[in-house]
């Protein structure tokens, strides 16, 4: 095997080692959110902001649009957070009665954990 040859061996290794870890390391940068997350993201985030503390145009100032807090309007508990999702708020948040219980429940944990809270805490 000459020089040359050598060469080019050792840099398609190298390309396919480096491949290999790329597409390796994109299984962590895409990872799958969980359910109640992904619902928080696309139904919640926009008023309530990404971090849960309400910090957002519309509703900055409001102390019931920071969900990080232990301010609640209708209480903390999984099943009024779960009731208050699903029948909304008149006049300040919409109703979110084509979710599924376990999607309520879902997304219910997940606003409970931005205020570092699980489901089963008082």
């Amino acid at each position: 095997m000459s020089l040359g040859d050598a060469i080019m061996r050792a840099a398609s290794l190298a390309g396919i080692v480096t491949l290999a870890l790329v597409t390796l390391g994109c299984g962590q940068l895409f990872t799958r959110r969980p359910e109640g997350e992904r619902l928080y993201r696309s139904r919640c985030a926009s008023c309530h902001g990404i971090d849960g503390r309400g910090n957002t145009p519309q509703w900055m100032g409001d102390p019931y649009a920071d969900l990080t807090d232990d301010t609640w309007r209708y209480g903390g508990d999984p099943p009024s957070i779960e009731n208050t999702i699903r029948d909304g708020i008149f006049a300040k948040m919409p109703s979110n009665k084509d979710l599924t219980p376990k999607q309520l429940e879902e997304l219910g944990n997940y606003v409970l954990s931005l205020g570092g809270k699980s489901s089963g805490e008082p």
